[in-house]
């Protein structure tokens, strides 16, 4: 019987979707090749927010990865593209090809200083090579001692954990214990290098269709007919959580302002993750002029009326004083009340 509970809720597809996981991250350290000579492979980064001089409060920063050997050009905040491609072809390359530093033999000069000087040359480079070789294998093993290697096989169904994307004037539940933390089911068409696979999105994605392995969660069960699907909008690769419908209005006091906020139910989400948002901030961020329907009863404070003017919604609310709707707990339902 344990093991057919346990069985069965590791089928759960409730269950899988929203259970993290206690086992070490998946995926080993793949660390990147090994350089053999200067300036053949480089790293580019960008350091901003510092305090302006003659103009500029942007470093771009080029570093060798062989020699460690690095480039600082000065950049203006907004620059471009063209900015920084010029600046580093007249701060690296000089507007010319790369010399190419042949490997030297030892005894291929006459010249005694020439020889003695390229010989100590390739020992150094030959000792950088160890020493990154050393380095890089140290660091991989302490990497992997908290990893897992993980394998998934073509063409089986994994879910995909991503985080979901709201606008920042949008607070979120109150409690993220239990909300969705994979998407799924999505059939894993290849596999991509020792830790990536690429996945069968729907036609719609706007999410790149390779990931991690770390990112993904073998699936248990029988195919469902109706698997969940990703949103359709996206933003930085996450997908975008957008109003349904707003179902309810009220009135707040923050600071001595009146707020008003509207009750959202977001798309993809369930009914019980409704959120109170500002109403100004959830205008500005989404069109919703066909989700305005404020009509009924149900609110706490003042009444609230949608009117569509246009292309803009606006909400008008009376000047009365807010009246507190009586409820009573939940633990009397089963009672008889007189009045």
């Amino acid at each position: 019987m344990r093991k057919e509970i346990k069985d069965f809720v590791a089928r759960c597809l409730v269950c899988q979707q929203t259970k993290y996981s206690t086992c070490k991250p998946s995926g080993l350290l793949q660390p990147l090749p090994i350089p053999s000579n200067v300036w053949e492979d480089i790293s580019l980064d960008f350091i901003t927010g510092l305090p302006l001089s003659g103009g500029y409060s942007v470093l771009l920063v080029v570093v060798d990865r062989f020699s460690k050997y690095t480039h600082l050009g000065a950049l203006p905040s907004h620059f471009t593209a063209y900015k920084v491609a010029e600046l580093f072809v007249n701060m690296v390359v000089y507007g010319k090809e790369p010399p190419t530093i042949a490997t030297y033999v030892l005894g291929a000069s006459k010249i005694a200083a020439t020889d003695d000087l390229l010989n100590e040359r390739e020992e150094v480079l030959s000792m950088l090579r160890k020493n990154l070789t050393k380095a890089q294998e140290r660091m991989k093993t302490l990497a992997d001692n908290h990893r897992r290697d993980v394998s998934f096989e073509v063409n089986s169904y994994v879910h995909v954990k991503l985080q979901p994307y709201r606008q920042s004037s949008v607070s979120g539940v109150k409690y993220n214990k239990l909300q969705k933390r994979y998407y799924g089911l999505f059939r894993v068409c290849e596999r991509i290098g020792q830790v990536a696979y690429k996945l069968e999105l729907p036609s719609h994605s706007k999410i790149h269709n390779v990931f991690h392995c770390s990112l993904l969660k073998p699936y248990l069960g029988p195919i469902p007919p109706d698997a969940p699907i990703l949103p359709h909008d996206s933003v930085d690769n996450h997908p975008i959580v957008t109003p349904l419908a707003i179902l309810n209005s009220r009135i707040i006091s923050v600071n001595g302002q009146q707020i008003q906020q509207v009750l959202v139910q977001w798309n993809g989400l369930p009914p019980e993750d409704t959120t109170w948002e500002n109403w100004q901030d959830l205008q500005i961020s989404y069109n919703l002029e066909d989700k305005v329907e404020f009509d009924g009863i149900g609110n706490d404070t003042d009444s609230a009326a949608a009117v569509n003017n246009g292309s803009e919604a606006k909400i008008n609310t009376t000047s009365t004083r807010p009246v507190r709707n009586k409820r009573l707990p939940a633990k009397f339902n089963d009672h008889l009340i007189y009045k």
